[in-house]
C-alpha cells in the first residue's frame, strides 16, 4: 500500500461527513453459501491449531465461508515458491543493482502461459507497468498463439486520490497491442476484461489484493505490486509473495467473483470495465468465470484462505483479522511480524493483542517495520510511510498499550518486560542503514511467524478497511523454510539498529517513557 492508499482510513471519514453520491446500484451480494468440504467438516471437531482457527471464523460468520476463507488440505509449495524482492540480503545498498527482482516476471509469464481456462489478477492501480507489464504481455502472447479459449479478468483497486492513472481502458488497448493482430496471432481465441474497482460513498472502500489465479489450480498471491519504479529501479521496497498450487487457489477465484460484482454494476460510463474479445474492438462489459476442471491434488500442504471484502468500510471485523488474532491467540514460542507499519485506531488497533501476548504470556515478539519516512523509486520516491508514523510514535504507541494492560505490574517491570521481550526494529537487508542518495529503506511485505504457521499476504496490521487475501500455511518444514531464507536474514541485519529487546544495542526505548 502507498501513500495513496495509507489515507483510506482517513478517507472514509471525509466522505461520510460530506455525503458524497455513490455511484453503484448496490453492494456486492454474496455468492450462494458453500457447503462444508470434508476437510472443513472435520476441522470442526479437532483441536489443531490450524482447525481450531477455522472453526472461530465459521462459528462467528458462515455468511462469508468460501468467500473471504476456506480450509483445504491438498496444497502444495514446489520450486522457488517464496518470492522475495528485490532479494538482496547481505549486499550494501550501493551494490543493488536496477532489476534486482525483475525474476518475478519470469513467475507471471510462466503463470499466465500455464492458463487452460481462466486468469484472475488482481492489484492496485497503477495497473502493472514496465517489465511487469511485458512479461504479462509475454504471457498473453504465448496463449494466442496456443489458441486455448482462456478467459482473463484483470481488476486494480482505484483510490480516489489516482486521478491521473492510466485507466481501464486504456490499460487493456496497451494489453493487446500485439495480440490483436489476427495476422501474427490466427489461432487467438483470448477473452479480456479490465476493471478499476473504485470507491463512492457508502462504498468506501477498494481492492488491495494480490493475486495472480490460474484455473483453480495455482496461484501467486502476497504483498507485490506490479510496479517498474517502485521494484525495479531506485531505492527498491522490499516485499514477499509466495506461488502455491492447490485448491486455496479456487478461493482466490471466488473472491474475484464478489469483488467483481462493483465494477459490473457501475453506472458512470467511465468507470465501466473494458472487454475485448480476440478479433474484435475494445468495448465495455465484464466476463463470467468459467468452470474449473477437476486435477490431482498436488501436495498434502494445509492452507486456510483468509480475507475481508470490507462490507461496511471501516468498522467490521472480517475473516482476514480475526483469523490472525487468533492464530497469535492460539500459538506459543516467538512471534515474528514483518510490517509496512503497525497501528490502530479506536474501532480495531493491532497493538492489543501484540501487547497482550508479551505482558500475560510473557511472549518474545520481533516487529520489524519500513524505517521512518521511508520511500521507494526514484526521486521524490514515493512515501510508505503514513506522514507522522516514525518508529518512536510506534514505541509510544505500544508503551500506552502496555501500560493499558499491565494490571498489577509495575512500571519498572513493564519496562524490563517490554525491553526483554518486545523487539522493534526498521527494516535493514544488509549493512547499510539508508539507499545511496539517503534514501530510508521501505517495507511493503505482510508476514508474520508463528509456531507452525506463517502467513503472507495483502493485509496490513493496521486498519484501511480495504479488500484483502492472504494465506496461512500451516507446516513445519515450509516454515523453517521461511525462517532460514527470510526472517533469519531480515533479524540478522535489522537488529543492529533494534530500540528493544535483549539484542539490542542501544539503550532501550521504552527505558525514557512514563
Amino acid at each position: 500500500m502507498t501513500r495513496r492508499s495509507l489515507y483510506a482510513l482517513t478517507l472514509s471519514f471525509v466522505l461520510l461527513a460530506a455525503g458524497a453520491h455513490a455511484q453503484i446500484s448496490q453492494d456486492p451480494a454474496p455468492l450462494p453459501p458453500a457447503e462444508l468440504t470434508a476437510e472443513e467438516s472435520a476441522a470442526l471437531e479437532s483441536a489443531n491449531i490450524l482447525d481450531s482457527i477455522f472453526t472461530r471464523l465459521y462459528q462467528r460468520d458462515r455468511r462469508s465461508h468460501n468467500i473471504t476463507y476456506s480450509l483445504t488440505g491438498d496444497n502444495a509449495l514446489v520450486g522457488n515458491w517464496l518470492v522475495q524482492t528485490p532479494f538482496v540480503w547481505d549486499k550494501a545498498s550501493n551494490e543493488v543493482p536496477h532489476g534486482a527482482g525483475a525474476y518475478v516476471g519470469g513467475h507471471l509469464t510462466e503463470l499466465i502461459a500455464s492458463a487452460e481456462r481462466h486468469i484472475d489478477i488482481m492489484t492496485l492501480v497503477p495497473f502493472p507497468t514496465g517489465d511487469f507489464q511485458l512479461a504479462i504481455r509475454r504471457g498473453l502472447e504465448r496463449l494466442a498463439t496456443s489458441g486455448r479459449p482462456v478467459t482473463v479478468r484483470i481488476l486494480a483497486g482505484w483510490d480516489p486520490l489516482s486521478v491521473s492513472e492510466m485507466n481501464q481502458h486504456d490499460y487493456l488497448v496497451s494489453l493487446i497491442v500485439d495480440i490483436k493482430d489476427r495476422g501474427r496471432f490466427p489461432n487467438n481465441r483470448l477473452q479480456i476484461s479490465v476493471g478499476a474497482n473504485r470507491t463512492a460513498a457508502p462504498h468506501l472502500t477498494w481492492n488491495h489484493a494480490k493475486i495472480v489465479a490460474i484455473d483453480g489450480k495455482e496461484m501467486l498471491i502476497g504483498g507485490q505490486n506490479f510496479w517498474q519504479s517502485d521494484y525495479l529501479r531506485d531505492n527498491p521496497v522490499h516485499d514477499v509473495s509466495l506461488r502455491l498450487k492447490g485448491s486455496a487457489t479456487a478461493l482466490g477465484h471466488r473472491f474475484a467473483d464478489v469483488v467483481w460484482q462493483g465494477p459490473c454494476q457501475y453506472i458512470r460510463p467511465d468507470w465501466l470495465p473494458a472487454l475485448w474479445r480476440a478479433g474484435g474492438n475494445v468495448t465495455t462489459g465484464c466476463l463470467s468465470r468459467p468452470p474449473s476442471a477437476t486435477f490431482p491434488p498436488p501436495g498434502n500442504v494445509r492452507m486456510l484462505m483468509v480475507g475481508r471484502l470490507g462490507v461496511d468500510r471501516v468498522f467490521t471485523v472480517e475473516a482476514s483479522e480475526a483469523a490472525m488474532e487468533a492464530a497469535f491467540d492460539l500459538t506459543s514460542g516467538p512471534l515474528l511480524l514483518a510490517q509496512q507499519d503497525f497501528m490502530g485506531t479506536p474501532f480495531w488497533d493491532w497493538t492489543k493483542p501484540i501487547i497482550k501476548e508479551v505482558i500475560q504470556w510473557n511472549r518474545p515478539v520481533f516487529l520489524v517495520v519500513g524505517d521512518d519516512h521511508s520511500k521507494a523509486g526514484p526521486p521524490p520516491g514515493k512515501a510508505y510511510k503514513w506522514p507522522g508514523r516514525t518508529l518512536d510514535k510506534l514505541v509510544l504507541d505500544l508503551w500506552n498499550e502496555g501500560k493499558a494492560q499491565r494490571g498489577s505490574m509495575t512500571i519498572p517491570a513493564l519496562k524490563d518486560r517490554l525491553c526483554n521481550t518486545l523487539r522493534v526494529a526498521p527494516l535493514r537487508f544488509g549493512p547499510s542503514k539508508k539507499w545511496p542518495d539517503g534514501t530510508p529503506i521501505a517495507n511493503h511485505s505482510k508476514v508474520w511467524l508463528a509456531g507452525n504457521l506463517f502467513y503472507v499476504g495483502s493485509h496490513n496490521l493496521y486498519p484501511a478497511g480495504l479488500q484483502e487475501l492472504g494465506v496461512i500455511v500451516e507446516d513445519a518444514r515450509h516454515v523453517g523454510v521461511m525462517r532460514s531464507e527470510y526472517w533469519d536474514k531480515l533479524w540478522k541485519w535489522s537488529r543492529v539498529d533494534a530500540v528493544s529487546g535483549v539484542e539490542a544495542t542501544k539503550p532501550c526505548a521504552f527505558r525514557n517513557l512514563n
